[in-house]
């Protein structure tokens, strides 16, 4: 044997399996770094996930927060003009003004969710014209609460008079508290437009027209009655 071609040939051999074995490490290396660079993008498109969930939460508590701000401010008003209602001599002597004291003095009691006394005393206006013996079928009283659907809620507030000024307020009242109260759990928002049209359509086709971007008649003439009333005229 040709001890030169032996040579040649163990190192033709060697390198061919220096160069296998090369080519396993590269291929092995390639597959890691593939892994790593999906991982990682992996990694990338969660975080991005995440901080867009974060960015809408943060949304969601600055409205909260405004929507808060507005309803203290409008509590605020509420004490401010039943101290006033109070110390007016003349407040006892029209119906009326006894009345909207008796609304003030309800909406004050319901302490977990604001109640806008203006927007009740204009649902007043609008229902009834502030007549505690208005009747519309079953519809009775100040806020033409009816009887077809609201004897639990009387039942569960000891109203036995619908006609009662401040039982009939109440009622309204604790009505509206429920629809608000709906509407923020659901739609995180108290718009007022949406909560009247629930209380004069009913929750399915008030929510029909309010995602259609329509707002009943009924919303828009009780709320410039009580933009009216907060004015003071």
């Amino acid at each position: 044997m040709n001890p030169k071609k032996h040579v040649q040939d163990c190192l033709g051999f060697l390198f061919l399996c220096t160069f296998i074995i090369v080519c396993c490490v590269l291929h092995d290396t390639n597959v890691r770094l593939n892994a790593l660079v999906e991982s990682q993008t992996t990694c990338a498109a969660h975080l991005s996930e995440s901080i867009e969930q974060l960015d809408t939460m943060i949304v969601a508590q600055g409205e909260r927060i405004e929507n808060l701000t507005n309803q203290l401010e409008l509590l605020r008003k509420q004490v401010q003009a039943l101290q006033e209602f109070e110390n007016s001599p003349a407040s006892g002597f029209s119906e009326m003004n006894a009345i909207r004291r008796t609304v003030f003095k309800v909406c004050a009691e319901y302490g977990n969710i604001v109640v806008d006394s203006y927007l009740v005393l204009a649902l007043i206006q609008q229902e009834s014209g502030f007549d505690p013996y208005a009747k519309n079928g079953p519809n009775i009283g100040l806020v033409q609460i009816s009887t077809r659907w609201h004897q639990d809620r009387a039942n569960r507030l000891g109203v036995s008079d619908w006609y009662d000024a401040e039982s009939n307020i109440r009622m309204g009242v604790d009505y509206l508290c429920e629809i608000q109260g709906e509407v923020q759990k659901v739609r995180h928002t108290c718009d007022a437009r949406l909560i009247l049209m629930i209380y004069r359509l009913g929750y399915s086709e008030a929510n029909r027209l309010y995602d259609s971007g329509q707002i009943h008649s009924y919303a828009t003439s009780v709320l410039n009655t009580r933009d009216r009333f907060m004015e003071g005229v």
